[in-house]
């Protein structure tokens, strides 16, 4: 995660008990005008719980208290180098607008389970199958991103 964004990150944690692995900041289709942050959590239930109608939609007001936190962090960080306590010069800290901010939450959750059984094999698989030694277990076979107990 951006060193700048560690503010932030650690602010959407204690806020709404939850963790924060990323954040990501972009423009929707490379549009300057439309400025987006990413927040990328590590489970589904944190995800959730920046959501409304079990899931459905996305909360709204928590989008824009995380967008009024970022834009609070962006002045801070604006002052801070205005003021000398950073180099002017100091490449490492990008500018960032904070208008008409599009804040979305994902999941890493899924992509690390996918990425895990990708990585299982059907030896592996097999090696279970006979430690397990279970005769109402038929077999055990990968199915898109997980196992199956068959």
């Amino acid at each position: 995660m951006p060193e700048e964004f560690l503010l932030l990150a650690d602010w959407i944690d204690k806020t709404y008990d939850v963790k924060t692995l990323n954040i990501i900041y972009d423009y929707i289709d490379g549009d300057m005008s439309s400025p987006r942050l990413s927040v990328i959590l590590e489970y589904e239930n944190d995800k959730l719980k920046f959501y409304t109608n079990k899931g459905l939609n996305l909360d709204g007001n928590k989008q824009k208290e995380v967008a009024t936190k970022f834009k609070a962090v962006i002045s801070m960080m604006e002052n801070e180098r205005t003021y000398g306590l950073l180099s002017l010069f100091d490449k490492k800290i990008p500018r960032y607008r904070a208008d008409n901010l599009w804040v979305f939450f994902h999941v890493f959750e899924p992509y690390a389970k996918a990425e895990a059984n990708e990585h299982v094999t059907t030896r592996q698989l097999e090696q279970l199958e006979n430690e397990m030694g279970n005769k109402e277990l038929w077999s055990i076979v990968k199915a898109f991103s997980t196992a199956v107990f068959a």
